[in-house]
């Protein structure tokens, strides 16, 4: 799943070296892929307990 995080913040931030034509679909895409990927990753560790 980490991977999987990294692999898609990389994409997006290299979003804009794709052809223009593909560029804000595709970047559109790698965000909610990132967005999701760290709900899921959030979710997973649970509540953050103890920490100030």
């Amino acid at each position: 799943m980490c991977e999987d995080f990294a692999a898609a913040e990389s994409a997006l931030a290299h979003a804009d070296r794709l052809p223009s034509h593909v560029r804000e679909e595709r970047r559109a895409e790698f965000k909610s892929l990132v967005e999701s990927l760290a709900a899921e990753i959030e979710q997973a560790l649970g509540p953050a307990r103890g920490l100030i």
